[in-house]
């Protein structure tokens, strides 16, 4: 990773250290310097050059004298409530904030987020990491991606999908399912797993291609859990799934992958069959 860093500064292309960390992830002791090169693809060119640091320092002058609204109050509220650091509470109101939120409401959600940032990233390269998260978090259809996941739970796992439709733990308006969905598992994961699947996620800079890959990630996760939810009843599944048990993340990236070949294998017969009956 050092050498690839070396490289970059030398010629900023970014897809050498996108490709190790899609294949290898990021080791932890690089993760402060790389996630901020793979994150601002985001706005093109190279970041955290001068230019890109005295461009964030410039928006945030000029954000300073804004408190964000309503939004910024309930984000206030939350993350004192929380205890977050003031590095997480600024974070989240510079990204309110800004003109690229575009009106995007306050959500616990995003407690978890710039708090797993802040868990490998300065505090100076948080603001920026962040709103470059929330670009590829929010770019895609959320019901969209609920849906496919439902529709493939029901597909891959029909005896575990029936059983928490029983339980009444699968619908659409589940808290987990909504948090796994729109804020990658941000809460859900232990940290060190949250990282490598974000260091997966922050290799890739098409947010639809993200969403895709993620709703495979959680199927697998799910399958990966099944055994023990068939035993559990309605509020020990909703606990196992907001704490989910430690994996092999490489291994759920993979087998994401793998689940989502299967999807469109099924997808296929079944215009086949559709299209000859």
């Amino acid at each position: 990773m050092e050498v690839l860093l070396q490289q970059y500064e030398v010629d900023g292309d970014v897809e050498p250290l996108a490709r190790q960390a899609r294949a290898h992830g990021v080791p932890d002791r690089w993760r402060a310097r790389v996630w901020p090169i793979l994150l601002g693809r985001q706005e093109g060119g190279k970041e955290g050059g001068k230019e890109g640091k005295e461009r964030r320092m410039e928006e945030r002058g000029k954000d300073g004298g804004k408190d964000g609204g309503k939004d910024g109050v309930e984000a206030v509220r939350a993350c004192r409530r929380a205890k977050a650091s003031p590095a997480v509470e600024s974070a989240i109101l510079h990204f309110l904030q800004h003109p690229s939120a575009g009106g995007t409401e306050f959500s616990p959600g995003m407690l978890h987020v710039a708090g797993t940032l802040a868990e490998w990233v300065s505090a100076d390269a948080l603001p920026a990491c962040f709103e470059q998260c929330m670009r590829l978090m929010l770019a895609g259809d959320t019901t969209a991606r609920i849906s496919d996941f439902l529709t493939g739970f029901a597909t891959l796992m029909p005896s575990l999908a029936t059983y928490f439709r029983r339980e009444r733990v699968s619908s659409w308006g589940e808290e987990w399912i909504l948090s796994w969905m729109q804020w990658w598992c941000a809460r859900e994961l232990h940290p060190r797993e949250r990282a490598r699947l974000w260091d997966v996620y922050f290799a890739c800079d098409d947010a639809d291609a993200i969403g895709e890959m993620h709703v495979g990630v959680c199927l697998a996760l799910l399958r990966a859990c099944r055994d023990a939810l068939e035993e559990l009843e309605a509020s020990e599944i909703r606990m196992v799934l907001t704490q989910i048990p430690p994996v092999d993340m490489g291994q759920m990236v993979q087998q994401g992958q793998t689940l989502r070949r299967e999807l469109q294998e099924l997808e296929r017969e079944d215009e086949t069959w559709q299209a000859t009956s």
